[in-house]
């Protein structure tokens, strides 16, 4: 990994809040490009959050995005640009929770602070043989306690942290580990009692409800596209997309009904929109499926817009969710 065994406070936070939902394989891309438009805090606390998105796109939790850009003004303006070095007050910063700041203190300053992911805690969990439902806070404290206590004997916390995440990712794996080839298997408890597979126990269930949004990508003779930022407090806050309209199920629009559609919302456009295909996706957040249509339009010319909407020939530089992320790759759309 290209920030493994840095001491540099600042791209561990970065790769770690990259980390957070993302695979190695897929976040080691977007941090050497984050990384390399933004490589110290000066640069980052300086940025807009246009291009601070920008440059976020495709790793979704665009909230983290924002918080990097908050926590690196915070840095400038409390800490001199210089990063803190206390677990007090790395954890004050936006963005960060116990177990980031545990990983920083740790990783970039030798701090004796234990990190509790998703591999330590099953780890500990199988270690102990504790069935307490990890995704409770009573069973993090405990197992929390437990790693103090542990963290009285040993001499590198960097080290320790590190080699029981990766033991975790590597030996300790969620299903069918090699139990038999493990150099703690004589004093795991679960292995001792046959209950290695049962463990961790994870009790609660994430409900997801569908949300079905209807996206009009409209574009003039010109090469015009309307567009228009997210503001309101919900999923995409602070990225852009097409006009969209949601409802409680999802069918194919008739022509006259995407004409009413542009006729409510304070569009002027010169000339008959006319429909050129409908492109179907559906995205996968963490609490919502996200099933949509996407209407790709024509019309002569658009003349105005309302005050939150934007008239853009190039679409380089907006952030867009995920979803229109793919439908502009795959179209070929004037976008980078």
């Amino acid at each position: 990994m290209p920030w493994s065994g840095i001491k540099n406070p600042y791209r561990i936070w970065i790769s770690e809040i990259i980390l957070q939902q993302t695979r190695v394989k897929q976040g080691w891309d977007y941090y050497l490009r984050f990384i390399e438009r933004f490589p110290d805090i000066c640069s980052l606390a300086s940025a807009n959050e246009d291009e601070v998105l920008k440059y976020w796109e495709g790793l979704g939790y665009y909230s983290r995005a924002r918080n990097l850009l908050k926590a690196a003004k915070q840095i400038e303006e409390l800490h001199g640009g210089k990063f803190p070095n206390t677990y007090a007050d790395i954890i004050s910063l936006p963005g960060i929770g116990p177990y980031t700041a545990a990983a920083i203190s740790s990783f970039a300053f030798g701090l004796s602070y234990p990190v509790l992911d998703g591999n330590v805690l099953r780890v500990i969990s199988r270690y102990t043989s504790n069935d307490g439902d990890i995704l409770s806070q009573s069973t993090k404290k405990e197992m929390l306690k437990y790693l103090q206590e542990v963290f009285k004997k040993v001499e590198d916390p960097a080290v320790f942290n590190q080699a029981i995440m990766n033991f975790g990712a590597m030996q300790c794996v969620p299903s069918s580990p090699e139990c038999g080839e493990c150099i703690m298997c004589k004093n795991c408890k679960a292995y001792e009692e046959g209950i290695v597979n049962m463990l961790p126990v994870k009790i609660k269930k994430i409900k997801k409800k569908k949300r079905y949004f209807s996206y009009f990508d409209l574009e003039d003779e010109a090469g015009n596209r309307l567009i228009f930022r997210r503001d309101k407090q919900d999923i995409w806050q602070g990225l852009y997309e097409f006009l969209m309209v949601e409802s409680k199920v999802l069918k194919t629009l008739s022509d006259a009904e995407i004409t009413k559609t542009f006729d409510e919302s304070q569009i002027k456009i010169k000339g008959k929109i006319t429909l050129t295909k409908v492109h179907e996706y559906k995205h996968q957040l963490t609490h919502q499926t996200i099933i949509a249509k996407v209407y790709a339009l024509k019309c002569k010319k658009i003349k105005e817009s309302g005050d939150e909407m934007l008239i853009a020939n190039s679409l380089s530089g907006y952030a867009f969710p995920r979803l229109l992320d793919l439908y502009l790759q795959e179209n070929k759309v004037n976008y980078d």
